[in-house]
This record gives C-alpha cells, sequence and structure tokens, in this order.
C-alpha cells in the first residue's frame, strides 16, 4: 500500500510512494516540512509532501526498525 496523501481535505486521496522502498507503512511523524515514514524496511523522509522519499535510518540501532 504505501503511503497517501490529500490536498483537499481528505475528499480524495493519491498515492505519495516514489522512493519509499515499502509497502506497509507502520508509523507516520511530521515536522516543520518534514515527514517521515516507519516501515518495515526502516525509516524513510519526505521534504517534498510525499513526491519523493529518502532512507534516514542512519544512527540507528540494528533491528530498531523491526516490527
Amino acid at each position: 500500500m504505501g503511503a497517501f496523501k490529500s490536498t483537499d481535505g481528505g475528499l480524495t486521496w493519491a498515492p505519495a510512494n516514489a522512493g519509499l522502498a515499502a509497502n506497509e507503512v507502520y508509523a507516520l511523524a511530521a515536522t516543520a516540512g518534514t515527514v517521515y515514514a516507519g516501515t518495515e524496511r526502516g525509516v524513510f523522509r519526505t521534504v517534498d509532501a510525499g513526491s519523493t522519499w529518502q532512507p534516514a535510518s542512519g544512527g540507528l540501532p540494528v533491528g530498531a526498525c523491526a516490527p
């Protein structure tokens, strides 16, 4: 499934998965301008509203991202 985004208050949704190397997203966290996704393949981040995702698991202990 991946991640989806809405630009109309939740009336419609579209995939936002480019570069998100995971099918299951277990958690999302947002800060000013950045969204993080916790997945079965690690943590990813987007700074462009989900248009592209980059790995962001650097520095986490081995196994920290396992469900």
